[in-house]
C-alpha cells in the first residue's frame, strides 16, 4: 500500500519516514517537500492510497480550505471542472447575476443547502429544521434550479464554485 509523506523540514521528514517504514515494512513510503513536489508525486503514482500532509507547507491551499469549510463554505480546488458549465448551463457568474452570496434562495433555502452540503439526508434535515419531507424536497427543487443543478452533489459543487456564504441555520423559521 502506497503512502505519501509531505513535509517541507526534510530531517523531520526523513525521521518520522524512518519510524513509518520500520513499524509498517508492508508500506512504500514516498516522500514530498512541497505540495509542488506532493502533486508530481500524485501524477506519477495515481495508486496512492493516503497523504500524511503537514497542514502548515508555505505552497499549501490546506488553511484556505479549511477556513471556507469551517465557515459555512464549499472548498474545491480550481482545477475541479464546472459541471455546469461542461452541461453548456450557466457557469459561477451566474452567482452575481442571481443574488451574490446566496445566488437569490431564501434563508430557508439556505437552511436547507448548508445542511446537503454537511452530507445530512432528508430526514435528517427534516428532523433539524422542523420541516416536512415535502417541504424539504420543494425547497430541494428550488435549490436545485436555482444553482442549474440536477442531483445533490451537483448542487454541493455548484455552491462552492459560487462561494456561497451560508451561516447556521435558523431554527423553527
Amino acid at each position: 500500500m502506497k503512502t505519501l509523506l509531505v513535509d517541507n523540514h526534510a530531517l523531520f521528514r526523513e525521521g518520522l519516514a524512518l519510524l513509518i517504514t520500520q513499524s509498517l515494512p508492508e508500506l512504500e513510503l514516498l516522500q514530498a517537500g512541497d505540495i509542488a513536489e506532493a502533486l508530481a508525486q500524485l501524477e506519477r503514482h495515481p495508486e496512492l492510497h493516503r497523504v500524511l500532509l503537514d497542514l502548515a507547507l508555505p505552497d499549501g491551499v490546506m488553511q484556505t480550505a479549511l477556513r471556507r469549510v469551517l465557515s459555512g463554505g464549499v472548498y474545491l480546488p480550481p482545477e475541479l471542472p464546472d459541471p455546469r458549465t461542461a452541461a453548456g448551463e450557466a457557469g459561477p457568474e451566474a452567482a452575481t447575476a442571481i443574488g451574490g452570496d446566496r445566488a437569490g434562495l431564501t434563508p430557508r433555502q439556505c437552511d436547507v443547502l448548508r445542511l446537503l452540503i454537511e452530507g445530512k439526508t432528508n430526514k435528517l434535515i427534516c428532523r433539524e429544521l422542523e420541516l416536512s419531507e415535502s417541504t424539504v424536497k420543494t425547497h430541494l427543487a428550488s435549490i436545485f434550479r436555482r444553482l442549474g443543478a440536477t442531483s445533490r452533489t451537483q448542487a454541493v459543487v455548484a455552491a462552492g464554485r459560487m462561494g456561497l456564504r451560508l451561516g447556521p441555520a435558523a431554527a423553527g423559521t
